[in-house]
Parts: C-alpha cells; sequence; structure tokens
C-alpha cells in the first residue's frame, strides 16, 4: 500500500504527481481527524467527568443539606408544638380562675337572694303589724276625734 500512491500517471496529457488510492485518502483523514479530535475530546472528556465529578459532590452536599433542614423543621415543628400546647395551657387555667371567680360570685349571690328573701318575710311581718298598729291608731284617733267634735 506504501507504494501505492508513490508513482506518477500519466492521463491524456494530465501528468498528476503522487497519486492515492482511496482507501489512503480515507486512512489519512480519518488519522488526521484522529489525531486533531483526540486531544480536543480527550479534553473535553476530562472536563466533562469533572463537572460530573463536581456535580455529583454538590448533589451530594445539597442531599446532606436537604436531611439537615428537614430535621430542623422538624424541631421547629415540635418547639412551635410545645409553645402553642403551653400558651393553651396557660388560657385553660386563666378561664379555670375565671371559672372559679363566677362560681364564687355566684354562690355569693345566691346566699344574698336567700338573705333578702328571709328578710322579706320578716318586713312583710314587720310591715302587717305596723299596718295593723296604725290602722288600730287611727281608729283610735277617730274615735277620740269623734267624741272631741260632740
Amino acid at each position: 500500500m506504501s507504494s501505492a500512491w508513490n508513482h506518477t500517471c500519466q492521463m491524456k496529457r494530465l501528468v498528476v504527481g503522487l497519486m492515492t488510492t482511496p482507501d489512503y485518502n480515507e486512512w489519512w483523514v480519518r488519522r488526521i481527524n484522529d489525531d486533531v479530535l483526540r486531544p480536543k475530546i480527550q479534553a473535553r472528556n476530562e472536563v466533562l467527568e469533572k463537572s460530573l465529578s463536581e456535580n455529583q459532590k454538590e448533589k451530594s452536599e445539597l442531599k446532606d443539606r436537604v436531611v439537615e433542614l428537614e430535621r430542623s423543621l422538624r424541631q421547629y415543628r415540635s418547639q412551635n408544638s410545645i409553645i402553642e400546647l403551653k400558651a393553651s395551657l396557660s388560657k385553660i387555667k386563666e378561664m379555670k380562675n375565671i371559672i372559679e371567680e363566677l362560681e364564687t360570685t355566684l354562690q355569693n349571690c345566691e346566699v344574698r337572694i336567700e338573705y333578702l328573701e328571709a328578710n322579706e318575710g320578716r318586713q312583710n311581718e314587720q310591715l302587717h303589724t305596723f299596718k295593723i298598729k296604725l290602722e288600730t291608731g287611727i281608729t283610735l284617733w277617730e274615735k277620740l276625734w269623734f267624741r272631741f267634735e260632740r
């Protein structure tokens, strides 16, 4: 094959030097392309591998960060729930105190009503007695007046 491309051919008044075969031409183009492309492809592959490695590392870091943030979120939710429960408990205690005060006030009012009802009965008796005495006094006065006028 090496001698095939190195001989001179004559063709109807045209002399072509160093004629090559199509196989050689193909081989030569591939060789040149391979030589040129190999470093470029190799460099590109290295860059891509480096980029892939960096991306995988970043992905791993992001996964770790997500796990950390999820843990933190659970912790904050738990703390928030505890705070809400404490606030609810505080409100419940406050309402319980208010209810106790209202119950005490209600009992005092009931006792006072009983006292007033008892007093009402006694005062009605006193009023009735006073009314009778007053009527008796008026009748006596009328009798005296009637006698005095005559």
